[in-house]
């Protein structure tokens, strides 16, 4: 606000002892935005308020990263400010600043929102332009992000073929009728112990993950035996038989890790 206007604008820590006078930008759960009848009870992690009454603004947000989205939404959606690029601000210079913000409340509907390109991965970027991405390191002060404990073509990972190929070829996909280290068998029920024991032991080890990756191993043929093959047929997709697993994993590993994610 100051490099829009020149206007330095007063912070004031909300206490008991100290209330503040004037027009105010309320931010956060303050005793004031308390006493108007918002609350953030219902912004989830990620989500945030802004709101008007009187002659104060209040702008709330949920336990992680609300708050500050709360502020950007406010910046770019009524402000008009820009985050195109990293380490660059499109910011409008008036001499006076006029708005009338629209009460509003945002909740994203996924937690890992990730596009996935060079400019997306810096912290800051992401943040100004409220994305979720676990390659965008951002401080825990400011919310932190989704984090993996593993991160996609895991297949090897979790069961890796030079510790079972040798002695157990059928846990392994079928190719023109030969077994190979591929993929996973994904409908051998034998493997689902294996990968649950194997995420737990990485979860373990990673205690502030909340999302870890079951996933196909890259540009490897699904297994194609008679059991996949007729899953799939009655699934309508190859996703069929990999989902049914990735459940069965899911089911396991919610027993001991209830707030992490398996993805695929």
């Amino acid at each position: 606000l100051k490099e829009m206007t020149g206007v330095s604008f007063s912070v004031i820590n909300e206490t008991p002892g100290v209330k503040p006078s004037g027009k105010v930008i309320s931010l956060g759960r303050t005793g004031l935005a308390m006493a108007a009848g918002f609350s953030d009870a219902n912004l989830g992690r990620e989500g945030y308020s802004i709101n008007v009454k009187g002659d104060n603004l209040f702008l709330m947000g949920g336990k992680v990263r609300g708050p500050i989205y709360a502020v950007y939404a406010l910046l770019e959606e009524d402000l008009g400010c820009r985050w195109y690029e990293k380490g660059t601000a499109t910011i409008p210079h008036v001499p006076t600043l006029t708005l009338k913000p629209v009460a509003r409340k945002f909740v994203p509907v996924l937690d890992i929102r990730d596009p996935f390109y060079w400019d997306a991965f810096d912290g800051t970027w992401s943040l100004r332009n409220r994305t979720n991405s676990p390659s965008a390191s951002v401080p825990e002060e400011f919310g932190g992000n989704m984090s993996y404990a593993l991160f996609v073509h895991t297949f090897n990972t979790l069961v890796p073929p030079d510790q079972y190929f040798k002695d157990h070829p059928e846990y392994f996909s079928e190719n023109n009728g030969k077994r190979n280290p591929g993929q996973l068998c994904v409908s051998n029920p034998d493997i689902v112990p294996i990968v649950v024991n194997k995420v737990k032991e990485i979860l373990k080890a990673n205690p502030n993950a909340e999302v870890i990756s079951v996933s196909q191993n890259d540009g490897m043929p699904c297994c194609d035996c008679p059991v996949c093959r007729a899953k799939a047929k009655e699934e309508g997709s190859l996703a069929g038989p990999l989902l049914l697993f990735i459940n069965k994993v899911a089911d396991a590993v919610a027993k001991d890790y209830p707030n992490v994610k398996i993805c695929t």
